[in-house]
């Protein structure tokens, strides 16, 4: 799987003539499909952190290491009743997902309720929500605070610094669009870097399933890494051989864990990309068969790319680029100029 889904296209163009356009083979599907997601970067690249947005959707599988922002599908093999299944097997039935409780041996059984675990139906998505809110270098941060940023977890060792009136304009690097606020990026490498947010620890997720049974509830004592309990209405994963911290208490020992069910995908830009897919899968038919209303969609959706990717009044609901380094954020234009009179 890719960014879009087969499925994401139920909602433009109806099954039977997709296949047709598809001639009955999905490979030309994500042909075009990695065609129209390289027209669609070409355009937002500029402006947007296009990495991040078209990251692959992608089936859920229990030991798979997830990072913050993964999208995962919820669509198993089906059941077979003379199959063995190891402890925390994925499985479709009935249209619905589960993972097993109960191992099960050679030669199968009957499906028995009692050894799965439901977790959601056929085809739903879950996101992993970011643990923390994402850096944003003209946010003022105190000590303590904490950040999620290319993936790892951060917490404020030093205050943001604000930027007088005064220093700004004798500061002939800036103008007046400069931000009040100074911060350093994390994971920069920087001497700074490190003084505001140290060195940061990775941030990925094991072995938690989406929309699994809350574990039990964190209580003073020991926990190994792995385990999973409950507090504050966080789930927490112990990410450290033993502690005996309170989770939340600083980011070494405990990473929270937000399985979100839905979409995290832009809506407008997943629509679009069906409708250029589309458009170029159409010139497997006769020019005359071609609907003119697939060339008014694809020219709906190159006509949006261009209007987002350079009119700064409009914007698509999808991460901006931040300045490469940290330090402040400057603007270009004409700078205000310093007049010395002796």
């Amino acid at each position: 799987m890719g960014y879009l889904r087969l499925r994401d296209y139920v909602s433009v163009i109806q099954t039977p003539y997709f296949n047709q356009l598809i001639q009955f083979t999905d490979a030309n599907r994500l042909a075009k499909e990695n065609t129209a997601l390289t027209e669609m970067k070409s355009y937002l690249a500029v402006k947007y952190d296009v990495s991040t947005e078209f990251a692959d959707t992608t089936v859920f599988a229990y030991l798979i290491k997830y990072l913050a922002n993964a999208l995962v599908e919820l669509n198993f093999p089906a059941y077979d009743a003379t199959s063995a299944y190891a402890l925390n097997s994925l499985v479709t039935y009935n249209g619905q997902e589960y993972y097993n409780t109960t191992s099960i041996p050679s030669g199968g059984e009957a499906w028995n309720p009692a050894h799965w675990q439901l977790i959601g139906d056929q085809y739903d998505l879950y996101y992993l929500a970011y643990p923390y809110p994402l850096f944003e270098v003209k946010t003022f941060y105190n000590i303590g605070d904490k950040v999620y940023w290319n993936g790892k977890v951060y917490q404020c060792l030093s205050q943001s610094v604000e930027i007088g009136h005064f220093t700004k304009l004798q500061d002939q690097n800036t103008n007046q669009s400069t931000p009040n606020v100074q911060n350093f990026f994390p994971g920069d490498g920087s001497y700074n870097s490190i003084q505001q947010w140290g060195t940061g620890t990775v941030y990925s997720v094991t072995g938690v399933y989406p929309n699994g049974p809350a574990p039990a509830a964190w209580s003073a004592g020991s926990y190994t890494i792995g385990q999973t309990v409950t507090y504050n209405s966080v789930i927490w994963q112990c990410i450290v051989a033993t502690t005996t911290a309170t989770p939340g208490a600083d980011i070494i020992n405990w990473q929270p864990i937000t399985w979100t069910f839905g979409d995290n995908r832009n809506g407008q830009l997943v629509q679009y990309m069906c409708y250029m897919v589309i458009w170029y899968l159409s010139d497997t038919l006769a020019p005359r068969n071609k609907p003119q209303y697939w060339q008014d969609n694809y020219n709906t959706a190159i006509n949006w790319l261009v209007m987002v990717s350079q009119d700064d009044k409009l914007q698509a609901d999808i991460p901006l680029i931040q300045p490469a380094k940290g330090m402040r954020i400057r603007f270009g234009s004409q700078t205000k100029q310093t007049n010395n009179y002796t």
